[in-house]
């Protein structure tokens, strides 16, 4: 039974989904013919995986640590098994990059939950982001999370509100000091957002339609059962699952209306939303929980095949 085996959080698991995990990440290795296969091309490849698999930690100390889910792994059994519609994001170091850039910021959004150190968390949170943007510029409107964070848990002291401005400076000049020592020259931020469409992306190949329609079933069955949750649940609990949510929200617009047409925006999306995916299988019938983890863990298998039929 695949819901009973995921249902616990265990080292098992952990191997389980990173062997699925790895057996993607090989098939689109082998398929992108862009570069030869050499040594040098294999480590990088390597050091990617690594990331990957550091992602499936990341997201599930993440749960843990704020007790968004009941103590099971589908968070990133969800995040493995969706990743793969996106299998040029899930062998770029850029994307793979974000993704984990965008989980450390979310990580340190959420602990303002807790009373104390808010500056130092409000600035880790906007460092982390800043970087975020400069790799990624169409994922700008996560400021607008980082300052819905600190208007819900830290309101009352209104310096909060100017330490994103101090810790994004901090980054620039690090920035600037870097290209300046190494390259002689002036680091320009703005020249970073020049890949930003501000228009609706239409993914133009069946692969990137089929990966995205999968990511829309998932997101309006996710959002049916995390509403139920929210309403049986804590007040700290449900701020946690709203912010969230507002986090996928915007992550989702960005890659619709900012973002390129090669998916990689959608992998951050998986990796954010895969906090609150925890909480989705609670049907008492068990063979309803079973139904959805083998549809959506053939979703990857779906999403390949279209690309080999596509025109």
């Amino acid at each position: 039974m695949l819901s009973r085996f995921f249902s616990k959080s265990q080292p098992i698991v952990f191997v389980v989904l990173a062997l699925y995990l790895f057996g993607g990440f090989f098939l689109a290795f082998l398929y992108d013919r862009s570069t030869p296969i050499n040594l040098l091309l294999i480590g990088k490849k390597t050091g990617v995986y690594l990331l990957l698999v550091l992602i499936l930690l990341l997201i599930n100390f993440i749960c843990k640590r704020n007790k968004i889910d009941h103590q099971n792994s589908y968070a990133i059994l969800f995040f493995t098994i969706l990743s793969l519609n996106y299998p040029q994001g899930l062998i770029g170091f850029e994307p793979v990059f974000v993704a984990m850039l965008s989980l450390l910021f979310m990580r340190r959004v959420l602990n303002l939950k807790n009373h104390h150190g808010h500056k130092k968390k409000i600035f880790e949170a906007s460092f982390f982001l800043y970087f975020i943007v400069l790799l990624q510029p169409a994922l700008t409107p996560l400021i607008i999370v980082l300052y819905a964070g600190i208007a819900t848990y830290s309101y009352g002291d209104v310096k909060n509100f100017l330490v994103p401005l101090v810790a994004f400076f901090s980054a620039f000049m690090l920035c600037q000091i870097y290209t300046r020592i190494l390259n002689d020259e002036w680091f320009y931020l703005l020249s970073f957002f020049d890949q930003i469409n501000l228009r609706f992306s239409f993914y133009d190949t069946n692969r990137l339609r089929t990966g995205f329609f999968m990511t829309v079933l998932f997101t309006l069955y996710m959002t049916i059962m995390v509403l139920k949750d929210m309403g049986k649940t804590n007040v700290q609990r449900r701020s946690i699952l709203r912010l969230i949510s507002f986090s996928g929200l915007m992550i989702l617009a960005s890659a619709l209306f900012l973002g390129g047409q090669d998916g990689d925006i959608l992998f951050t999306y998986h990796a954010v939303i895969a906090l609150q995916a925890g909480n989705i299988l609670k049907f008492k019938k068990k063979w309803v929980n079973e139904a959805i983890i083998i549809f959506f863990a053939f979703s990857g298998a779906f999403t390949w095949f279209s690309g080999l039929v596509n025109v």
